[in-house]
């Protein structure tokens, strides 16, 4: 084995391990209604703000938009030295209940039922 190869391989293996926490932080802000909520203000919000308006925790609602950032599924901009949040294009188009492309549904699905399976996926299989 080359060494390029070398460090491929664990960078695959990474990926697999952290694909899990990518899929659950976009589920969690389809359930929490964040896409919606940021589609339908028509304008960007503050993560107090949406916090606030969703009924959530404000350091964690922070941390998930933070992360949505990271995931290019928000997008922030700066004003009075605070941070504003808005949907994608990638989310107004697939994770927002207004638009017909919507795969809102399917992202239930997934987070309500496969993923609560997968999690007894050992067990299964033993």
């Amino acid at each position: 084995m080359s060494s390029s190869e070398d460090l491929q391989y664990p960078r695959l293996l990474l990926q697999y391990r952290d694909g899990f926490l990518v899929s659950k932080a976009m589920f969690t802000a389809c359930e929490l209604g964040v896409f919606d909520l940021l589609q339908e203000s028509g304008a960007p919000l503050s993560s107090a703000v949406i916090a606030e308006r969703l009924q959530a925790s404000a350091d964690g609602m922070e941390r998930l938009l933070c992360t949505c950032v990271g995931l290019k599924l928000l997008e922030t901009e700066m004003s009075n030295m605070e941070a504003l949040y808005k949907n994608t294009d990638l989310s107004a188009i697939y994770l927002t209940k207004s638009s017909q492309r919507s795969l809102l549904p399917m992202m239930w699905y997934f987070s309500d039922t496969l993923y609560k399976y997968m999690n007894h996926l050992t067990d299964a299989v033993r």
